[in-house]
């Protein structure tokens, strides 16, 4: 039972040797945790027009980047969109109007390559107005490293309804 004991000691004498006295490094380019930062090389584009009594979002993501890269998302929702004004609060949330599976999705792009996604917004039943839509991607991670919510994947225009 003794030679257990010294290794279980030396086992613990490395992990605490381990455990502080050396510096960190901070690379500008990897996100330090909780705190989400700038999302270099990757453009998040939105347009919106209307067609009748619809409002057609169309949103593009590219990898500006020399490199392959990734973003991930923590479901099957891609992008959040929502529609709001002073006078009618919150009229339109996209994520209301769908369901969406519970698991992680990665989307590969290539260097320069782009992906776009598009949603209709029926206005019909909505009051004319002047309203801000908010189109913001839910990806959680840019190339395996978590980003919080970066202004780069949130875009907020002015609509008349």
């Amino acid at each position: 039972m003794r030679p257990f004991g010294y290794a279980l000691a030396a086992c613990a004498m490395l992990l605490a040797s381990g455990c502080g006295g050396q510096e960190e490094l901070e690379d500008e380019h990897i996100p330090v945790s909780g705190g989400g930062q700038a999302v270099e090389g990757w453009m998040f584009e939105v347009e919106q027009s209307q067609d009748g009594s619809d409002l057609n979002v169309d949103m593009t993501l590219t990898n500006e980047t020399s490199e392959a890269g990734s973003i991930t998302f923590p479901s099957a929702q891609h992008y959040e969109l929502t529609l709001t004004s002073e006078e009618h609060g919150e009229v339109y949330r996209y994520s209301e109007q769908h369901m969406f599976a519970m698991q992680i999705v990665q989307l590969d792009l290539e260097a320069g390559e782009t992906r776009s996604f598009s949603e209709t917004i029926p206005t019909d039943n909505i009051e004319s107005g002047t309203y801000e839509l908010v189109v913001e991607l839910t990806a959680s991670q840019v190339n395996g490293q978590e980003i919080g919510e970066p202004e780069e994947f949130r875009q907020t225009l002015e609509v008349e309804i």
